[in-house]
């Protein structure tokens, strides 16, 4: 340290020294400390030159072209998306694996309005009909409207009730299929109202039933208290650690890769 003239070293009382960031730096500088590559992108790779770093800072992420259910929320013991549709994972995995359909709207008018033309349509055809023939034509008719009548939401379809129900009464209900479908019916689901309303059935219902909505309220409130949304449990972006974090796999022949 230079020193004029006119100061002495008895004049400083301490000297303090620490170790400054080059973030501390260029904060405190003028504009005499620069980086000189700061905004640089290589023209091979197309990868911005700076610091080595940021390879134990920076994440990246990969966005889906469709959701996809956590494993975590669908197979977890209790399965939470079993817990909050109160379905099982069984029936869960059909949706989400393609194997079934989940109702999500039902229009009660036209569900009214579809039976009473299925049953005109039988009185007139079973005129024309007589013997085995009839008796086929009832059993048809009776099977359309049992799942006419038992049709309900959140209820889950096999491929063939789908496309047997959808056929001749598609303008009735909704139904789709894969995870987007039950992170659609998430996305509109309300928690406090389902709340609300488990709390008022919880009374009257008996022992079994009462252990198994009190799940539900637990469940619910605990994800209303943190702040969760229930499509959450659905990925729709995943995301990639830094290079440098990600752990090393030794190969065959004494090589090294990073794990995925």
């Amino acid at each position: 340290m230079e020193l004029s003239s006119s100061v002495q070293i008895s004049d400083f009382h301490a000297i303090g020294l620490r170790l400054a960031s080059p973030d501390k730096i260029l904060s405190w500088s003028c504009g005499e400390v620069t980086i000189r590559y700061k905004g640089i992108i290589c023209d091979k790779c197309g990868v911005e030159v700076t610091r080595a770093i940021v390879r134990r800072e920076r994440m990246g992420h990969i966005a889906l072209a469709s959701p996809v259910s956590h494993i975590w929320f669908l197979r977890g013991v209790p399965s939470k998306i079993g817990i909050l549709l109160n379905m099982s994972v069984a029936d869960l995995e059909k949706v989400i694996y393609f194997a079934g359909y989940i109702v999500t709207k039902i229009d009660e008018h036209a569900r009214m309005s579809a039976i009473d033309t299925l049953e005109r349509e039988f009185k007139t055809k079973s005129k024309e009909v007589t013997g085995s023939e009839l008796e086929q034509l009832k059993e048809t008719k009776d099977r359309l409207r049992e799942d006419l009548r038992g049709l309900s939401k959140y209820q889950i379809l096999s491929e063939i009730e789908y496309h047997r129900i959808s056929r001749k009464f598609g303008e009735m209900f909704e139904a789709s299929i894969g995870a987007e479908a039950l992170r659609a019916v998430f996305a509109q689901m309300s928690l406090s109202e389902v709340l609300a309303e488990l709390e008022l059935e919880a009374p009257n219902q008996s022992v079994l039933h009462r252990q198994k909505t009190i799940r539900r309220i637990q469940v619910i409130k605990g994800m209303l208290s943190a702040g969760i949304k229930p499509e959450y449990m659905f990925l729709t972006v995943i995301p990639i650690i830094p290079p440098d974090l990600r752990p090393m796999v030794q190969l065959d022949g004494g090589r090294y890769a990073t794990s995925d």
